[in-house]
């Protein structure tokens, strides 16, 4: 089944209004500092925050909080992005598009200038996944999967990851060794160790100090229990494979060779409207600074799925 076929099946999942898939939403005060948002993050098992500013709700995502250099000092509103706000009768449709274009997995809902809950990714890949299972033709998971994913050695240094995962703007990190596949490091897990002492257990790590912590290999801080799937596993059996084991991906195989990724992010994207053309286009020389850089993006009027058409360089 061709990826436009696909969106074609998904049209009930789309018109469903959000209000039906009403979560509580983590709400944190523009006050309180990066480090202080971590532990929430970590305490809430959540990838997005929301923080109110004045009329407007600003979203900070844990890639956003790995590219920081100050966890101490930074102010959510420094880094995090004002994102257009839904409403209980918006409908999976559009919350998949702004999802898409903001690298999110959480959206506020807003009522009365006040965030009544949020909707999150999670629930629509379930949604997906109950509709995919009604439809009658085969959808491999190769159909829609992010092809030779972007990979770390597990001899490089956690420092590495996290420069990668900024530059490139992605949460998973497949490791390797010798071009096979001994783990996965995400974003989630660079967080952690980028938080207080207390909040990792350090006597289990046996190092103390933050920097020191992302001086060590990749290997010593990969998960090697990996969510896999061969290439020719139906999208089904992925997604159920991601939401019995709680995770964001799926590394899809060819015995340990990797040859893609599904994300959260690739199965929401089939609620999106399908592209006629690919366009490659190019920013050149954005900031280094997370901020600065959301910024000048947001100059350029695209659509969601352009968007992804840029290489950022």
């Amino acid at each position: 089944m061709t990826i436009n076929r696909i969106h074609d099946n998904l049209g009930p999942v789309r018109s469903i209004p959000v209000g039906e898939l009403i979560e509580p939403a983590v709400i944190v005060s523009s006050d309180e500092s990066l480090s202080k948002i971590i532990s929430t993050l970590i305490e809430t098992d959540s990838y997005d925050v929301f923080v109110k500013l004045y009329d407007r709700v600003a979203a900070l995502s844990i890639r956003d909080i790995i590219g920081t250099k100050d966890i101490k000092t930074t102010r959510p509103s420094l880094v995090g992005k004002t994102i257009p706000e839904l409403r209980k009768e918006s409908v999976v449709g559009e919350a998949a598009r702004i999802m898409s274009h903001y690298r999110l997995r959480t959206l506020p809902i807003v009522q009365n200038g006040s965030v009544q809950g949020q909707v999150s990714a999670e629930r629509i890949v379930d949604l997906i996944n109950k509709q995919i299972s009604e439809m009658k033709v085969r959808v491999n998971a190769s159909s829609i999967m992010t092809g030779d994913p972007i990979v770390i050695d597990s001899h490089k240094t956690i420092s590495d990851a996290k420069s990668i995962m900024k530059r490139r703007r992605i949460d998973h990190l497949p490791v390797v060794n010798n071009s096979r596949l001994v783990g996965i490091i995400t974003s989630p897990d660079i967080m952690k160790l980028m938080s207080p002492s207390e909040r990792i257990g350090k006597k289990s790590i046996g190092i103390d100090d933050a920097e020191d912590r992302l001086s060590i290999e990749v290997s010593g801080a990969a998960n090697d229990d990996v969510v896999a799937a061969s290439v020719d596993d139906t999208l089904k059996k992925v997604c159920d494979k991601m939401i019995n084991a709680g995770s964001s991906y799926c590394i899809i195989n060819v015995w340990d060779e990797i040859q893609g990724i599904v994300t959260y992010r690739d199965i929401v994207a089939m609620l999106g409207e399908p592209l006629e053309e690919d366009i490659p286009m190019f920013i050149v020389g954005l900031p280094d600074e997370p901020f600065d850089a959301e910024l000048a993006k947001s100059k350029f009027p695209l659509s969601p799925n352009l968007y992804e058409k840029f290489t950022l360089i």
